[in-house]
């Protein structure tokens, strides 16, 4: 690991600025008219820091920073919008800018913060589920719907042997695949609306309620 030097970074910090504001030169000459090494200048302009500024974690957002996209993070999740880790990057990005600053986060800086983050937040993949399903998935809705259920089987004496519970499969053709979100730990399955005018072949099964 190259030894820490605050002149160097100094340098490149300028060259970085240079850099941006002049984006048509190579930044191999840019390097050399700043005096740094290459390697180390193009680590740090794609989001690695100084070694010193690691403490075993490269925590490129200050608490403030970091509580504002945790925040952010939770307010997705509520609306039913949990977001990708390249989500959680250009979140972390826009937050860096808007204080002022010129970094850029590197492509590993959102696992490595989700894995500073564990004890609350974990990935998952999304089940594809049809729009209209999804929005029924209210609990008050299900709680309602049992609710009507066992005040028709009182009404009409209906017995457990006379009550059928049917699971039906469907297998769409060109559904949406699964993507990996980040949300809660708490969180059992993370569904993608789908579109429902797809083609399929359904399955059913019948289970007595008396067995």
């Amino acid at each position: 690991m190259t030894k820490f030097d605050p002149e160097v970074e100094k340098r490149i910090a300028n060259a970085i600025v240079f850099s941006q504001e002049n984006p048509g030169l190579k930044l191999s000459k840019v390097a050399v008219q700043f005096v740094v090494l290459y390697d180390l200048f193009y680590r740090r302009l794609h989001g690695r820091g100084a070694g010193n500024t690691h403490g075993g974690h490269n925590k490129a957002l200050n608490a403030t920073q970091d509580s504002v996209l945790k925040a952010y993070i939770n307010f997705l999740i509520y609306i039913n919008s949990e977001p990708n880790l390249s989500t959680i990057r250009q979140a972390g990005n826009s937050i860096l800018w808007a204080c002022g600053s010129n970094r850029i986060l590197g492509q590993d800086w959102a696992k490595n913060w989700i894995s500073r983050n564990k004890h609350w937040l974990k990935t998952i993949r999304t089940k594809s589920l049809s729009a209209k399903r999804k929005v029924a998935h209210l609990s008050a809705v299900i709680e309602l719907h049992f609710l009507d259920f066992e005040g028709v089987l009182i009404k009409y004496r209906i017995t457990q042997d006379d009550t059928f519970n049917i699971d039906e499969t469907g297998f769409r053709i060109g559904c949406l695949g699964g993507q990996l979100v980040i949300t809660h730990l708490a969180t059992k399955a993370v569904y993608l609306s789908d579109l429902d005018n797809r083609e399929m072949a359904s399955s059913v099964e019948c289970i007595s309620g008396g067995g």
